[in-house]
Order: structure tokens, then C-alpha cells, then sequence
């Protein structure tokens, strides 16, 4: 989906046509393509204490989550009230193995004698047994359509039976080895059959021969998986690797970002993901359109042993025998739209005051105006090698930008004509901000200068100079008694330097000490009590704004640069260097949801002034819309 989305360029929040234009940029409707797939947010909901869970699935059309486990219970939960588990079904003694149907309406299951047996859910009623070998069965899997049932024992015999009617179509055999696992491709014709050994063989049920052997040489096999398509078999090893099969061609694997331990189950969803659990319980999901990873959780202290993914939400439960539940509500936010076409890196998006107009810069001259009403890009904003940096005025009538060639232009909304040109800075300029109502500009540069100018005669007034770095980033509180700038050297690793300035005696107050390395953003809180800062370390600084004291830190373990601030100051958004955003609630500062799209590092973030809308600029040259509610 994503790699289909990424062609065609992306859609706008605003619904409307498809409206094209002959620059670059394009401006698409969300309707026609739907979203991106999305990751999980990272606090789930813990499920009641139950034995270690051998399958789960879920009923779609109550809402209803059930489970086997090693006691051979099946117990069932309501999504709705996910601590209050019913008991459905006791087995008469423990299984060697049991696994539910997809749809959660038939159990199969083997015991220590060799017998499989069958059961509806629903009543509790056999459907039948079958006593053909003594041998343990050591795996049993459903086709997706819970027609078929297959079944592998320890000495490698592979059966096959109908469901309902008990009868037996298939029965091969495979090299036996410890641990067998079984997979039936989508449309229920090809089922893949594994060992911890490093061998898979694919059989074709129609003809039950095999049609294909797969060898891993570097790792024993511990899952398979098809494609929801049937055209792929992902495989998982004790190594931690993902590899991704082209059923019927010899290609070489493709392999996966790699976990650290080994994985032991796949499970795909109808929304192109696919979630990897592994021995040291973290859970990695997949978009199956780029095989990139959407995110990465660690829920449990020890192995993931079975995982339910799809409309209701997702469900991991670990052999500790807890059960964690993130429903659909805490899935990750799916973009409604972006201006994409462009591959210029976005390097700074701004709303107008009153948000009907974005102003888009970054890379290669790149310097747009768009008209969000009439969904059209109205025009081209002022010309820099590169934008850096850009702000509207309090009343929306001037528009200033800053870039590479050290220049800053303050130009008129209305028709787009030059006010001034200011020159003045030995650097690249990287910062901008109105203060006094609009009537000063306050500007930064990376060598480190702070500069004030009057923006009616377009005069310098004041210059500053206390970075011994770069300076990459300021902000001022909505009282406007405090500037706060920030920078560093981000190539040299040096700690990050974040400078208070007193805004109304344009003086220097203090040093703040804390970030380890460049700083890169600084937002302030709409109440002005604290303000936020981020760095290159992955770190989010909260910091009072009375005291200058540091109140919290927020660990992201990934490079972050730009952050936001809701209107309504319950959010805050921190966009990371994989491309991801991840959203805190200001009340409880607990992570509540992921906004995944960018590829590559996400260079800005602003809210729109109605807070309804929560826009990033990528280095992927595109500018993504996500809905706040």
C-alpha cells in the first residue's frame, strides 16, 4: 500500500478532487487511495493473568477474543471488557499441541497418545478424532478458510484432513526434526512445513508433491508465514533473521532488519502488516508493501509465544502467561493526506494564522505556497539556494524566510512582493521568529549569531553572540519575556548548547546544562509554564520555564529534530530520524500514539492553528497531514 501511495503521491486532508498542477508538488485526495498502513503505540492494555497461550483468535463478528492454552483451556474475552475472561471449553488433559481456527469457531488439538481431535467452539461438540498414528503431533495449523487441517508429527508425517468431515486428503512425509511447524498459503493449495532444521519443503496439496525446497544455511528455522497474496513464504530463524521467499523463482531471499533474538511467530493482518514476536519479547511489525519496519515494541520479560493481529486491534501473549492488548484506538494514527511530488527535502512547513494557507521550503530552491481551501498551490514564496527556515507574521500579512545564501526576505502575502531583503549574517540562516506583534524579527544563524530587526524599516537593530556553535533553533514564550536558542555541532559530537535570553533587555540570562548533544528544536507550551527541547542524542528535555530547572526527560533511543506543541496543549509531538512521530500526553507525559510515513528523517512539525491537524516535513521531499482526533 505504501509503495502504491508513494506513485501516486499522496492525498490532502481536505477531501475533494484529485487536483494536479505543472510544478513538482502535487496535492491528491486521500479518498480515492486510503491510508498508509500503521504501526502500534507503544502502551498497551494488559489483558487478566492466563496460563501460556499456545493460539488465539478472534470472532469478528462479536468482537471476541479466544484462547487456548497449555492447560487446554480456551477461554474468551470481550474486547470491550478485556479483564473478564470467560472460560469456554476444557480439554480433558493437557495438549501436546492445539491451535484455533481463524474465525475462533474450531479447536485442534493432540494429546500425549498421538490423537488429534477436532472441536466446534461454539458447543463444545467433537467433530472428530483421528487415532491414525501413535506418534506425537508436534504442530496443527488451519487453513485460512478453516476447511483444511494439517498436522506434522515427530517423526515427520504431514497430514491433511477436511475439517468438518474428518477425512483424511493428504498424507506425505518430510525429514523429521524437533519442533515442526506448519503453514497453509491464503487459498488453502500450498502448505509449507519447517523443522528446527534449516529446511523448508512446500508442497502442493492439489498433488501433495512437493514444489519447492527452501534451504537456510546460517540458522535453524523457527516460523513460517505466507503472504496474504500466497506469492511469498516469510520464514523466521533462531538467529533473529526475516527472510522473504519468492515462491516458484530462485531468487535470492530478501532479508529483514534483524532481531536480536530468535523469532518464534509471524502473523499477517488485511492492512499489509506483518508482526514478528521473538524470544526476548519484543514485537516488530512490517509493512508488507516496502518490507520496512513500522515499529517496534518490547512488551514482555521473556518469549512472544502467539499474536493476534487485525481490526480488533492486536494481542501478544508471552509464556510468562501475561496477555497485553492494544485496541484499534491506540493503532498507530493512518495519514489522511500529503503534498508530495517533490524530491527536495522539506526542510520547514508554516501555517498562516488563520491556517488556509501552508507555506512549504527546503531543498533545491524549493519554496511553495498552498492555498488549503481551494486546494491549489497559489504561488512560489520567496527564492533560497536553500529554506531553512520560516514564519508568518502575528497578523498574516508577511511571510519571512530565511536560507543558505545568508539572506533573510520578508515578503507580502496578499501579492507576493519583496518588503526587504535582509543581509546581515555570516551564516546560514536557521532560525526566525516574530516578536512585539510582528513589528521586530528576531533571526539565528549558524555561526552561531542572534539578530533583531525592525520590520517596517527592515533595519538590524541588535546582534548577539553567545553560541560557540551552531545555532539551529529559537523560541519565545507566549509572554515574550523569555528567547530561548539552541544548537550545537552535530557532526563533531560535542554536548548541545540551549541559551536563555531576556527578550525585553535583548541581554543573555543563562546557560541551560543538560543535552549531550546539538539541539535541534524548542517549543514552549501554550500556557508558557515549561518548554520543550530535543537533540540529536534522542532525548526530550521538559524544561520550567519560571525556573529554567529541568523537570523531565523523554528517551526516544533514536536521533530526534523537530517538535510541536498542540493548541490546546495536551500533545506533544517529537519526530525522529527513522521517520517516525510519536505523540506524548502533556498530563501524564506517557506515549499514546505513532504517526509512521516519512522516509527517512522527519525535519519539521507544526500544528495547524485550529489544532485539528498535525503536519510534518520530511526529507522524503513530501509534506504529511495527520488528524489529531
Amino acid at each position: 500500500m505504501r509503495r502504491l501511495m508513494r506513485t501516486y503521491l499522496l492525498v490532502c486532508i481536505l477531501a475533494g478532487n484529485i487536483i494536479a498542477h505543472a510544478a513538482e508538488s502535487v496535492y491528491i485526495d486521500s479518498s480515492a487511495n486510503g491510508s498508509a498502513p500503521t504501526g502500534l503505540q507503544s502502551e498497551p492494555i494488559p489483558i487478566s493473568g492466563h496460563p501460556t497461550v499456545l493460539s488465539m483468535a478472534s470472532t469478528v463478528e462479536s468482537m471476541r477474543l479466544r484462547a487456548v492454552d497449555v492447560n487446554g483451556e480456551v477461554r474468551q474475552w470481550s474486547m470491550s471488557s478485556p479483564d473478564q475472561p470467560e472460560v469456554l471449553l476444557r480439554l480433558g488433559e493437557q495438549p501436546v499441541c492445539a491451535t484455533l481456527s481463524a474465525d475462533a469457531k474450531w479447536l485442534a488439538s493432540s494429546d500425549t497418545n498421538g490423537v488429534v481431535t477436532v472441536t466446534n467452539v461454539e458447543n463444545g461438540k467433537t467433530v472428530f478424532r483421528d487415532r491414525e498414528t501413535a506418534e506425537n503431533t508436534m504442530a496443527l495449523k488451519f487453513s485460512r478458510n478453516a476447511r483444511r487441517l494439517g498436522g506434522v508429527t515427530s517423526g515427520g508425517v504431514v497430514r491433511v484432513w477436511e475439517t468438518r468431515s474428518g477425512r483424511l486428503t493428504d498424507r506425505f512425509e518430510v525429514t523429521p526434526g524437533a519442533v515442526q511447524s506448519l503453514s497453509f498459503a491464503g487459498n488453502g493449495e500450498l502448505l509449507a512445513v519447517a523443522s528446527l532444521g534449516r529446511e523448508v519443503v512446500v508442497f502442493g496439496l492439489s498433488h501433495a508433491t512437493p514444489t519447492q525446497t527452501i534451504s537456510i544455511d546460517r540458522s535453524r528455522i523457527t516460523a513460517t508465514a505466507f503472504t496474504p497474496d500466497s506469492k511469498q513464504l516469510v520464514i523466521a530463524a533462531a538467529d533473529g533473521t526475516i527472510r522473504i521467499v519468492e515462491l516458484g523463482e530462485q531468487k535470492m531471499p530478501r532479508a529483514l532488519a534483524n532481531h536480536p533474538f530468535a523469532v518464534w511467530t509471524l502473523t499477517f493482518d488485511d492492512q499489509d502488516r506483518l508482526a514478528a514476536g521473538s524470544w526476548d519479547g519484543t514485537i516488530r511489525l512490517f509493512d508488507t508493501g516496502s518490507w520496512e519496519v513500522i515499529q517496534s515494541v518490547k512488551t514482555h520479560q521473556e518469549s512472544i509465544c502467539a499474536l493476534q493481529l487485525g481490526t480488533q486491534g492486536m494481542v501478544a501473549a508471552g509464556i510468562d502467561g501475561r496477555l497485553f492488548y492494544w485496541p484499534p484506538e491506540l493503532v498507530a494514527k493512518p495519514q489522511r493526506g500529503s503534498i508530495s511530488g517533490s524530491s527536495e527535502p522539506v526542510w520547514v512547513a508554516a501555517y498562516s494564522p488563520n491556517g488556509n494557507q501552508l507555506y512549504v521550503g527546503g531543498g533545491g530552491k524549493r519554496s511553495e505556497v498552498w492555498d488549503l481551501e481551494s486546494k491549489q498551490r497559489s504561488g512560489t514564496g520567496p527564492l533560497h539556494p536553500t529554506v531553512r527556515c520560516a514564519t508568518y507574521s502575528p497578523d498574516g500579512q508577511l511571510l519571512a524566510t530565511g536560507g543558505d545564501d545568508t539572506n533573510i526576505v520578508i515578503a507580502s502575502t496578499r501579492d507576493g512582493t519583496i518588503r526587504h531583503r535582509l543581509s546581515g549574517h555570516p551564516g546560514l540562516v536557521s532560525a526566525l521568529v516574530f516578536v512585539d506583534d510582528g513589528q521586530t524579527l528576531v533571526s539565528g544563524c549558524d555561526r552561531g549569531f542572534l539578530k533583531f530587526w525592525d520590520v517596517r524599516s527592515g533595519t538590524e537593530v541588535a546582534s548577539r553572540k553567545r553560541h560557540k556553535q551552531q545555532l539551529y533553533c529559537v523560541a519565545v514564550s507566549p509572554d515574550e519575556r523569555w528567547l530561548v536558542t539552541g544548537g550545537g555541532h552535530w557532526a563533531k559530537g560535542d554536548p548541545g548548547e540551549l541559551i536563555v535570553w531576556n527578550l525585553e533587555r535583548r541581554r543573555f540570562e543563562k546557560v541551560l546544562e543538560g543535552h549531550s548533544l546539538t539541539v535541534w528544536s524548542i517549543v514552549f507550551a501554550p500556557d508558557g509554564s515549561y518548554f520543550a527541547t530535543s537533540d540529536s542524542a534522542g532525548d526530550v528535555k521538559i524544561w520550567n520555564s519560571a525556573t529554567h530547572q529541568l523537570e523531565r526527560t523523554l528517551e526516544h533511543q533514536a536521533w530526534l529534530r523537530p517538535l510541536a506543541i498542540s493548541p490546546d496543549g495536551t500533545t506533544l509531538a517529537a519526530g525522529r530520524g527513522d521517520g517516525s512521530i510519536r505523540l506524548w500526553d502533556t498530563a501524564t507525559w506517557k506515549q499514546r500514539a505513532v504517526c509512521n510515513g516519512h522516509d527517512g528523517f522527519t525535519f519539521w512539525l507544526t500544528y495547524s492553528p485550529d489544532g485539528a491537524t498535525l503536519v510534518s516535513g520530511g526529507n522524503d521531499g513530501t509534506v504529511r497531514f495527520w488528524p489529531t482526533e
